[in-house]
């Protein structure tokens, strides 16, 4: 049993309160009611195993990743977002994962690298950018979203203030070409060269089969050469 030190310093001639006696107890009592964390095991002891614990005991993890080189010019395992408007999901292993849950307040979380551009020097801007979430049995989870949400009202950058992207080549020199592509067309939205990215979101699931998959929304349609690239899923059951 772990070391547990009373929270009340209760002593002779102290005015009798029933509180500050039960505090000092609780945490002996949820110990020995099964409370338990790493402070109850010997390092040095025998592995405990998932077969030993009760089933509703301690936390379950679903994962799903895909690990790509992420190098150029390869683009193997890439994720090739498509220039269209609405949510775009994928069925490849890191971006889609099938799940059986027991029933629990669970961490739905994916973390993976956006490449815009693809490494491809283009003579246009950037677009909008794209919008990320978590989508859950086919539903987006708009508390994991990360961007605007709201193309209508997001900030306008346009050549000019013309409702038309600034051809590239128009630029006499490679430091303005370099200098007006690195400038969002409109914002909103991620765009990076090479962009970390984590969204996730806590949500209270029913037993049974689920699916949870990355969510990409390429805002207008506007983004080009986009590409989700490594990648990862993971569902973390909070049973207890």
């Amino acid at each position: 049993m772990a070391w547990k030190y009373p929270q009340h310093d209760i002593r002779n001639g102290y005015v009798v309160d029933i509180d500050p006696i039960n505090d000092n107890f609780l945490t002996v009592v949820n110990e020995v009611s099964g409370s338990l964390n790493e402070h109850n095991f010997e390092a040095d002891g025998t592995t405990l195993t998932r077969d030993q614990l009760a089933e509703d005991a301690a936390m379950h993890m679903h994962i799903s990743r895909k690990d790509v080189n992420t190098s150029l010019p390869v683009k193997s395992n890439w994720l090739s977002v498509a220039r269209q408007d609405g949510w775009q999901t994928f069925s490849s292993a890191g971006a889609k994962m099938d799940f059986e849950s027991t029933g629990a307040m669970t961490w739905l979380c994916a973390s993976f690298q956006l490449m815009d551009t693809g490494g491809v020097i283009t003579k246009r801007q950037k677009g909008f950018g794209v919008l990320v979430a978590l989508r859950l049995d086919g539903a987006v989870i708009y508390d994991s979203l990360l961007g605007s949400g709201d193309s209508g009202t997001d900030f306008f950058n346009g050549f000019e203030n013309r409702a038309g992207k600034l051809n590239m080549g128009s630029l006499s020199s490679d430091a303005d070409r370099q200098d007006k592509q690195s400038t969002p067309y409109g914002g909103g939205g991620l765009a990076g060269a090479r962009l970390p990215v984590c969204v996730d979101a806590v949500v209270e699931l029913t037993p049974g089969p689920h699916t949870l998959e990355i969510a990409v929304r390429n805002i207008m349609g506007h983004s080009e050469n986009v590409y989700v690239t490594a990648r990862e899923l993971f569902a973390l059951e909070l049973i207890r």
